[in-house]
């Protein structure tokens, strides 16, 4: 970002997708994930994970603690990580266009603050339909 202009989530997902500089690495070491923090003083702090086997490719989905430290329903992302492997680099990578529309979506209901703990499993849930179908 330029003088006096924030630094943005999306400019940050960018980089951590980013093959050619080495940040996200492929090939015989892989990056498995990545994770991107927006802890806004006196807002809601969404933390947002790739949680899959390829984060050049990945969905980010926002998680928040609830009121007390509620972290939602638990479920897990090991299912989604299965997934990505089995589908293959070139399938996904033709899911990549709905994977980036659910990315915007997650963000745009995690900047209103509308993310709740529920929110990164009904992320990871839908993420699974989508790569498995």
């Amino acid at each position: 970002a330029g003088e006096g202009k924030a630094f943005t989530w999306r400019e940050m997902a960018k980089i951590l997708r980013d093959t050619d500089s080495g940040i996200c690495m492929t090939g015989g070491f892989e990056s498995t994930g990545s994770q991107i923090s927006t802890l806004p003083a006196g807002g809601l702090h969404v933390h947002s994970f790739t949680a899959n086997s390829d984060t050049s490719i990945g969905c980010f989905k926002p998680f928040s603690f609830g009121p007390g430290g509620a972290v939602g329903t638990g479920g897990t992302t090991r299912p989604v990580w299965e997934a990505y492997r089995k589908a293959g680099k070139s399938k996904v990578r033709g899911l990549q266009a709905d994977l980036r529309k659910m990315e915007e979506e997650l963000a745009a209901e995690a900047a209103a603050a509308k993310c709740s703990p529920d929110t990164f499993d009904a992320a990871v849930q839908a993420e699974l339909a989508l790569v498995t179908k």
